[in-house]
């Protein structure tokens, strides 16, 4: 059997219908239970009913006028919003019983299982098998509990049940009797509650409405359907119960309604009936308590500690993997101790490469502008030793260029100029690179017809050691003999022209050490540089002893022809 789980000593017991509020402070002791403060009012009629805010604040308000002590509630649901059972479970494991209780009220209930809260109370227990008492709510109804609970500021101990706390009120008064002893109720107008108790525990309850809100009848007439409807309630228990005969009715509520309703049970069912109007366990003023005394039940039952029923808090299975989990639980926790250790250590590392991080970059910055100054001069000296060493003969490529060239009646030279291109540095991939010393060499001319003057281009064009530019458009010229004018460039990065036996001949780029690879410098600035001048060299003619083609070829010529340097 599940143990009693611990209460507080203080609290407030709170029944609330559509239109009645009733609020007992109570202090439960092991000795009985004192009551205090108490409330008994309708609801104002301009509060909505579903308003649960309003309902909860005017709540608060209300408790704090009459002066209610401290400590949580204890909300109670009346029997008619419930389903109530008595089961027989074929087992006395704690791990087993509330998923039995489950099964067995999912097939019994008037409403979803799915969308209720079950809990039950243990009645007794054999060898074998488990007597209990088992409840369902609807899950917006407990709901609305705590709404209300959070408008008026309360904090909920447990919400109750109100039969079990009637049978906890007549626990003491069944116990003295060998028989049943039935409890009648009176909860509002029209409502009354039904408890049967046998030997302390309760084994029947029923709720019912015998008048409507709307009917109005006097008291006589109403305490005579209260008194009709208790025995057939009676009757009810008698046919599907196994359990002794009602021995004693107690009647609870108001007591000018409760000893009408005494008198016509009675009448009707010949047995012993009295008016509750006090305990022998409750001390504190009873005397007005009325329809409240069920509310008084839900501190005796807390004072003996007895296994009731809650919706807040409902009985669920013990976890037999806790021992398991608690174990998996410490190794990751210090598994998390031990990656967190090396994480704080790692990080204060990471610190101290970081403080020495930016005391080098610090370095740096106060290093960079000499490095820079340093660089700039550097790359300076290196520009004038490549411009120095690259040498080209220019004598020799004009001499080039005129074995190129026709014979004086087939076409003349008009200018020739000779230029090298500065030495400069690219970077590439990272790296510094020199771009390849090359001399350009520039001439034009006018040939006596358009084939002459493609011949000559052709001519240059075929040559693997200049790379042949076209410098002028294919224009007429104004001579009458050359008509054809003509315009080349030649590049190449050798020193001298080819040599007629294909010996190779050195590259300009040759001429200076190889550009380091270092750091751009933050400015540049190029030295002067020494181009070589142009040169043009006026067109001479002589009769020629020998006839060429118009390509000149390398043939010789007794004759000299155009030239210029």
């Amino acid at each position: 059997m599940l143990s009693p789980r611990g209460r507080v000593s203080r609290f407030t017991a709170i029944d609330l219908s559509s239109d009645q509020f009733t609020a007992v402070h109570l202090t439960a002791a092991r000795s009985g239970v004192k009551v205090g403060a108490r409330v008994c009012l309708d609801i104002p009629p301009d509060i909505e009913p579903s308003d649960d805010e309003w309902i909860g604040k005017w709540m608060a308000r209300t408790m704090k006028e009459h002066r209610f002590g401290p400590g949580p509630v204890v909300f109670v649901v009346p029997r008619q919003s419930v389903g109530l059972k008595h089961l027989v479970l074929p087992s006395t494991r704690l791990d087993e019983l509330p998923g039995m209780v489950a099964i067995k009220m999912a097939g019994q209930l008037p409403f979803p299982a799915a969308g209720s809260i079950i809990d039950y109370a243990a009645v007794r227990e054999s060898e074998d098998e488990s007597e209990v008492i088992a409840a369902a709510a609807r899950e917006e109804l407990i709901d609305r509990y705590k709404s209300l609970a959070k408008a008026g500021g309360f904090k909920i101990d447990r919400i109750a049940l109100r039969p079990l706390a009637t049978g906890a009120l007549i626990a003491e008064m069944s116990r003295e009797r060998s028989g049943s002893l039935l409890a009648i109720d009176l909860r509002r107008y029209g409502e009354v509650e039904l408890v049967v108790a046998c030997d302390g525990r309760v084994c029947f309850a029923r709720a019912t409405e015998v008048i409507s809100a709307s009917e109005k009848v006097d008291r006589h007439e109403e305490a005579r359907r209260l008194a009709t409807e208790a025995k057939r309630s009676w009757m009810s228990y008698r046919a599907t119960e196994e359990s002794p005969d009602v021995e004693h009715i107690v009647v609870i509520g108001n007591d000018g309604l409760a000893g009408g309703v005494a008198t016509e049970v009675r009448t009707l069912l010949g047995r012993p009936t009295e008016v509750l109007l006090s305990h022998p366990k409750v001390s504190g003023d009873t005397a007005t308590l009325g329809p409240a005394w069920p509310l008084v039940g839900v501190g005796l039952a807390a004072a003996e500690g007895a296994d009731s029923i809650d919706f807040f808090q409902p009985k669920k299975a013990p976890d037999l993997a806790a021992h398991r989990r608690q174990r998996v639980l410490a190794a990751i926790a210090a598994i998390i101790i031990v990656l967190g250790s090396i994480w704080t250590a790692g990080n204060m590392h990471l610190r101290r490469l970081e403080g020495q991080l930016q005391s080098l970059t610090n370095e740096k910055e106060d290093l960079l502008p000499a490095f820079l100054r340093y660089e700039h001069d550097r790359l300076r000296l290196e520009h004038l030793s490549r411009w120095e060493k690259a040498r080209f003969d220019w004598l020799d490529h004009l001499a080039f260029v005129s074995e190129h060239l026709p014979q004086t009646q087939e076409a003349i030279l008009g200018s020739f100029s000779a230029s090298m291109n500065e030495p400069v540095m690219r970077r590439k991939d990272g790296k510094w690179l020199a771009v390849e010393t090359q001399a350009s060499l520039q001439f034009s001319g006018a040939a006596v017809t358009r084939p002459i003057a493609d011949a000559i281009r052709a001519a240059f064009v075929s040559l693997d050691a200049y790379r042949t530019e076209p410098i002028v458009a294919d224009t007429s010229s104004n001579d009458k003999t050359y008509t054809e004018a003509f315009g080349l460039r030649l590049v190449t990065p050798l020193l001298r022209p080819p040599a007629p036996n294909g010996a190779s001949q050195p590259l300009a780029s040759n001429a200076g050490a190889a550009a380091p690879e270092q750091t751009p410098p933050a400015q540049t600035g190029a030295p002067a540089a020494a181009t070589a001048p142009e040169q043009s060299a006026p067109q001479k003619t002589t009769a020629p002893t020998e006839e060429t083609s118009p390509a000149g070829g390398r043939g010789r010529r007794s004759g000299r022809r155009g030239s210029g340097g």
